[in-house]
């Protein structure tokens, strides 16, 4: 936190805003720093109309009104009011600040969790057991959908502004590939062969994936407790998913669609790492938006493969339709809307690693609309799942 009054540039950058009237004391409720020239009335940048026509400064006019017994403007009872409540307003960069920003970000992870966790459940649904919408039905309406409402908003919200540069669309294209396109055609193909228990807890490997390429991309440092918390929390889900506890479920291919989670859990890992920097500099409803909306050249060649996908159901059963419904609403809109929010204000390890609360989610879920019936090593394995969120989560952490 930087002190009152004025404080020497640290850069010639830095003197310029100082001098022309920016710096960082203008984020902070204060005007540009003045030189002491300026202050005693001399050829400083800021003088009064009066001063210009050589009736003296701004200075000169509070001794005047001083002069007949007019209390001085400045006394020691304002500066400490305005001392204490610089403090409590915090500078901008302050701890204070930063530590608000990521309790923030934490509530929203919270609940892009429970959006998320809905996500195998809702799936099962909309395909009513092979008889409703088919996998890549389903990811054709997430795209479309995703693309309309949240790219409406974002124009509603920024206006002009949402339009951005060459440089920033190809790597947002990139990330449309791996955190839409890839992401949804891969989770989708593989809860379809394995039951919404299992997904959920393979949807866990999203954080170690996630911290080996943040780390390779050297947007993360290594740290002992991260990775023993991201191993102690892989223990349990490894643990849930050996115990083959789950019962009454529809799993016609349950090694192929482990597969296919595991291969959605690295593309998954790169977007969570690329979209950082973009959500630093870009409001992050405009990211999520231009995300969905240049994924738009997948639903066409999705519908055209094979067979030919269809936006409609086999059999138009009140299940299916709810399922889109609640896919729609849920694990698309706003939990992609959200999770971008809480991708701006924590680091990108630390965002992947609360998708352990994603398992208790999907198997209460699963047991209380599924009739899914896991085993009695689920409970141990959640312990341990928690157990590493608490040391890879943990707020002193976040300094690493």
């Amino acid at each position: 936190m930087r002190p009152w009054g004025c404080v020497p540039p640290r850069s010639p950058r830095e003197g310029t805003r100082a001098r022309s009237g920016g710096g960082p004391h203008r984020s902070a409720g204060f005007g540009p720093c003045r030189s002491g020239r300026a202050r005693r009335g001399g050829r400083g940048p800021v003088r009064s109309r009066r001063a210009a026509r050589g009736g003296g400064s701004d200075l000169g006019r509070t001794s005047s009104r001083a002069g007949k017994n007019t209390p001085p403007r400045t006394t020691m009872l304002g500066l400490v009011k305005g001392a204490v409540e610089f403090s409590a307003r915090g500078a901008p960069g302050a701890d204070g600040l930063e530590e608000r920003r990521r309790l923030h970000g934490l509530v929203a992870l919270v609940f892009v969790q429970f959006a998320f966790g809905l996500f195998p459940v809702l799936v099962k649904l909309a395909r009513a057991g092979g008889e409703g919408f088919e996998t890549r039905g389903l990811a054709s309406w997430r795209i479309l959908v995703g693309a309309v409402v949240l790219g409406g908003v974002a124009f509603a919200r920024h206006g002009r502004s949402v339009f951005l540069g060459r440089g920033d669309l190809v790597r947002l294209a990139l990330c449309a590939a791996l955190g839409v396109v890839a992401n949804q055609v891969l989770a989708l193909e593989g809860v379809a062969r394995t039951s919404a228990t299992q997904a959920g807890i393979l949807f866990t490997l999203i954080p170690v994936f996630t911290f080996a390429v943040a780390v390779f991309l050297r947007q993360e440092r290594p740290s002992a407790r991260r990775a023993a918390g991201i191993g102690l929390a892989l223990l349990g889900a490894i643990l849930l998913v050996l115990g083959h506890g789950t019962e009454g479920a529809d799993a016609p291919d349950p090694v192929g669609g482990a597969l296919l989670i595991v291969a959605n859990s690295l593309a998954y890992a790169f977007y969570l790492v690329l979209a950082r920097d973009l959500l630093a500099r870009i409001p992050s409803l405009v990211v999520i938006a231009w995300v969905f909306v240049l994924s738009l050249w997948a639903p066409p060649l999705m519908l055209s493969l094979g067979d030919g996908a269809s936006l409609l159901p086999r059999v138009g059963t009140r299940e299916a339709w709810l399922g889109l419904a609640g896919l729609l609403l849920f694990p698309t809109v706003f939990a992609y809307l959200v999770n971008t929010f809480a991708l701006a204000r924590v680091p990108a390890s630390v965002t992947a690693v609360f998708i352990y609360l994603q398992p208790l989610v999907s198997v209460g879920t699963a047991a209380l609309v599924l009739g899914e019936r896991p085993g009695p090593r689920d409970l141990g394995a959640g312990l341990l799942l928690f157990a590493g969120i608490a040391l890879v989560a943990r707020m002193g952490g976040w300094r690493d």
